[in-house]
């Protein structure tokens, strides 16, 4: 569309009310750094599907409607690029991985990446998964109650680190598990408030916050540049994410392999990534099948019909329909990518018809999508029959993305699918849940995800039935982390 007729086009309804400095009413602002679910929602069932508003004297845009998004992310997407301000605070974490890269380079890095997620590092991950949430399972059952909320972030934290850079009890230079995912927590801390705040203090600033920034990169970025140099040293002898990465080639390209600071940048985002968005949907999972005794007994009933007493593996998914859509739903209802990176437009640019100017901010909400009536009636209802395989092709083509959408939507999806659907298969053969406090309660904590804001707390009973089936993982199981 030429740039002149572009001009001409209206902007987004939005807010007529600004504040001299904010843009937005001091209100309003306040409401969009405190609460921006409840500010999208709002906007959406106020404005519409596109809606804009001032924000520091630049016009900010909130798309949430498929075809808004599909222009966003695919048909106009050389016309965006991810927010600076945003870029800037993700490299100081993450480096120079795929999250933050573009073009050719993105193209590069995605292949190279796509290499680690093969099929046999998929089965062993199955195993890990099964194995360690089985003796996480076994030491629950000797305690008699637990809260699920946090079990299950623990349990996600060792399975990521495991499947991206193993979990041994100590590394050679001494760095624990503990520490490991204490750098873990404060970084995801870190890239939540930074993210959401365009004023965000440098690295430099002489701040008690910058100072824990600082020492937990040095002990993130310690652990991997020496698990690097291990894997480089003895190529062939791990088969985890990082090690496949280093021994990945570019074969449709330069024929190079992936740089030590690009293996160390990819697989700290990998960690933060993994690590919180898998625990999150757990224990939202656990909130929902518990307040809901047809799904919970549904899902026993499967999960004893596929496994028949032994220990769960990758080959089973096929067969683990039901708790796949318990999972999808779950997914739809608390996403792991609640929002999407913040997107920046390069030029003057239309979206749906509306004006949208140079270096506008295009924020995307997939919970507000998610929560439509229009393309999930009745959209705060636990469901997971809408993702049955008679109902599934009722959801509009765009309408559900959890992990992303386009082309740079999450490359460890099948990974993360894979852990959810598999955890909640293997404790629900292995013991018996009764929930005792809290687990109706679904108020909201934002971090890197949206994760509960109260616990689950269960009684748990072994299962007599249950065929004891020696786990294959060795890694320590969440319990003895803390």
């Amino acid at each position: 569309m030429p740039s002149h007729r572009r001009i001409r086009l209206p902007h987004p309804p939005g807010p007529a009310n600004y504040n001299r400095w904010l843009g937005l009413t001091w209100r309003h602002a306040y409401r969009l750094w405190a609460d921006p679910l409840s500010y999208a929602t709002d906007a959406a069932q106020r404005y519409g599907d596109l809606s804009s508003f001032l924000l520091f004297h630049r016009r900010a845009y909130i798309a949430n409607h498929p075809a808004l998004l599909h222009e966003l992310l695919v048909k106009r997407r050389d016309d965006f690029r991810k927010a600076r301000w945003q870029t800037r605070v993700m490299r100081e974490v993450l480096g120079d991985g795929l999250l933050l890269s573009e073009g050719d380079a993105w193209l590069r890095q995605r292949r190279l990446l796509q290499q680690a997620f093969r099929p046999t590092l998929l089965s062993d991950a199955a195993d890990a998964a099964v194995g360690m949430t089985s003796r996480l399972v076994d030491a629950w059952t000797k305690r008699g109650s637990v809260d699920l909320v946090s079990e299950m972030a623990a349990l996600s934290m060792s399975l990521s680190i495991h499947s991206t850079v193993g979990l041994d009890p100590f590394d050679r230079e001494g760095t624990s598990p503990q520490e490991l995912s204490a750098a873990l927590i404060e970084g995801a801390d870190v890239l939540k408030r930074d993210m959401e705040n365009p004023l965000a203090p440098p690295d430099w600033a002489p701040l008690e916050s910058r100072r824990r920034k600082r020492a937990a990169l040095h002990t993130l970025n310690s652990y991997l540049n020496r698990a690097i140099e291990t894997r480089r040293a003895s190529p062939g002898r791990y088969a985890d994410i990082l090690a496949l990465l280093l021994g990945a080639v570019d074969t449709e390209g330069d024929g190079h392999g992936m740089a030590d600071r690009q293996a160390r940048d990819e697989a700290a985002t990998m960690l933060l990534a993994g690590s919180h968005a898998s625990g999150a949907a757990l224990g939202w999972l656990w909130k929902l099948v518990l307040s809901h005794p047809r799904v919970h007994q549904r899902l026993i009933e499967e999960a004893d019909l596929v496994l028949q007493g032994r220990a769960a593996t990758f080959a089973d998914l096929p067969d683990l329909t039901y708790t796949k859509q318990v999972v999808q739903e779950t997914l739809r209802l608390f996403p792991a990518a609640w929002v999407l990176f913040c997107r920046e437009a390069v030029r003057e640019t239309s979206l749906g018809g509306y004006r949208v100017r140079r270096g506008g901010w295009v924020f995307a909400y997939p919970f507000v999508t998610h929560r439509d009536p229009r393309f999930f009636p009745d959209p705060l209802r636990f469901d997971p029959e809408r993702f049955s395989p008679g109902r599934i092709g009722e959801i509009p083509t765009g309408a559900y993305f959890p992990f992303g959408h386009g082309p740079r939507n999450c490359i460890g999806q099948h990974l993360a699918l894979m852990h959810l659907v598999l955890i909640t298969a293997t404790v629900l053969e292995r013991c018996r849940l009764t929930p005792t406090l809290d687990c109706e309660d679904l108020a909201i904590s934002r971090d890197l995800s949206i994760r509960p804001a109260t616990p689950c707390l269960a009684a748990i009973a072994p299962r007599c039935d249950f065929v004891e089936v020696a786990p294959r993982c060795v890694a320590m199981a969440p319990s003895e982390l803390t």
